[in-house]
């Protein structure tokens, strides 16, 4: 019975007594019922009290139910009555359970407040050789002032037969003092409107001009400019003019460093520049046009190395390598030169400055890796950590854009070849 019905009875109880309590005190009949219903009314009350603590505590634990009990066990198998003449049958032997540990649950761990990220060095995917510039392994700083040039530029191509691949990186040389030089290569891509010709130019700013990496700016976006302007003119490669394109960049640089209060001994630069076609047939080279300043230079991979083709030669001093040159723009237009290279299906050729030129002249090891690595396209992440190598005294500014003749790959920029659209799914 629960509480509420308890407090019931004893309540009747106590109304009951009530009247008995005032009748006269010498009726022995009304003693006895009033001890006997008082007697009742304390038990009922006691019994209800009780009640109501049992009820209240069963509400204060009703979420903590036991855990109901272990299922019952297979059944013995019957028992057969022996066939006269038989052989007794060995007993059955019981099955014995596995005994198993309790399982102890652990408590779920707090997380600490806010958001933690450990962390790990990871290891460099630039290639090193020997063992590396110091330069290469300090933070990467920032120029005083505010820089339209990143220090990292990077582009990847199709058009025609040819693949190309680019990227311009701040040297470590650069990049480590406090405050950071801008970078001082550049690199420009660009085309004709019939796709016909793809146009490449490198520049490297020379590092005692304060403000070389507009020279440099400069001098490759004129040149591409002004070579796709002749070619749209009806311009063949073979009859362009080192002397006059030449020319018209540094009129470009100059006008601009003007612009600026700048002298002609802050905008230097050194450029080299090279028109490619990008059709051919089975087995029939095509002529590509070069013309440099300076030892910028192009390459052309030979089986297991590069060869140099085409640019001007370090300075040699006392047999060492110097950085000296004797021609740069805007100075010296007139001493650019220029020649027509052979280029077939199959072909790979590389314009570079000469912080990767020095490295393929001087470094065995990078000439063959780099040899390896691009006989045929990188992907574009690859390629950049492959002009950014790290070598010991070799920190300067690298820039290098490579191209490949290949006529197996489908020409995209062809009329009426399309591509299909990717495909996304959640």
């Amino acid at each position: 019975m629960s509480a509420a019905p308890r407090f019931a009875v004893g309540a009747f109880l106590l109304a009951v007594l009530i009247p008995l309590v005032c009748s006269p005190a010498g009726d022995p009949t009304a003693r006895f019922v009033i001890s006997t219903l008082a007697m009742a009314a304390v038990a009922a009350l006691t019994l209800a009290a009780q009640a109501d603590h049992q009820e209240r505590r069963a509400a204060a634990h009703a979420g903590t139910a036991p855990p109901p009990p272990p299922p019952p066990g297979p059944l013995p198998p019957p028992v057969r009555p022996p066939v006269a003449g038989a052989a007794p049958r060995p007993e059955p032997q019981p099955v014995q359970a596995p005994v198993q540990a309790p399982v102890i649950p652990t408590p779920p761990r707090r997380q600490p407040p806010g958001y933690q990220l450990t962390h790990a060095a990871p290891a460099s995917p630039v290639p090193r050789f020997g063992a590396g510039a110091k330069a290469q392994q300090l933070p990467w700083r920032l120029p005083a002032q505010p820089s339209p040039v990143p220090g990292i530029i990077a582009d990847e191509a199709r058009l025609g037969a040819l693949t190309v691949r680019a990227a311009s990186l701040i040297g470590p040389g650069h990049r480590c003092e406090d405050p950071a030089v801008v970078r001082q290569d550049a690199y420009r891509l660009g085309r004709d409107a019939a796709g016909e010709h793809l146009v490449v130019a490198v520049a490297d700013g020379l590092s005692s001009s304060p403000r070389a990496d507009l020279g440099a700016t400069v001098a490759v976006s004129s040149a591409v400019a002004s070579v796709v302007e002749q070619l749209r003119t009806g311009v063949r490669p073979d009859q362009l003019s080192a002397a006059g394109l030449f020319g018209r960049a540094a009129r470009r640089i100059r006008d601009e460093a003007a612009a600026r209060g700048l002298s002609d001994r802050d905008v230097c630069t050194l450029l080299i520049v090279a028109v490619l076609p990008t059709r051919f047939r089975e087995d029939e080279s095509q002529p590509c046009w070069v013309g440099w300043i300076g030892d910028v230079s192009l390459w052309q991979h030979d089986g297991d190395r590069w060869r140099v083709a085409a640019g001007d030669p370090k300075q040699d001093e006392a047999g060492l390598a110097s950085n000296a040159v004797e021609a740069v723009l805007p100075h010296d237009p007139g001493a650019a030169r220029s020649c027509l290279l052979p280029l077939a299906p199959g072909d790979v050729l590389t314009l570079v400055t000469d912080g990767v030129g020095d490295g393929l002249a001087g470094l065995p090891a990078l000439n063959g890796f780099l040899a390896r690595e691009w006989a045929g396209p990188p992907a574009i992440a690859d390629f950049i950590n492959h002009v950014g190598y790290d070598a010991a005294q070799f920190t300067d500014d690298r820039t290098a854009v490579t191209v490949w003749a290949d006529t197996s790959a489908p020409d995209t920029s062809a009329p009426g070849t399309t591509t299909p659209a990717p495909r996304w799914e959640r």
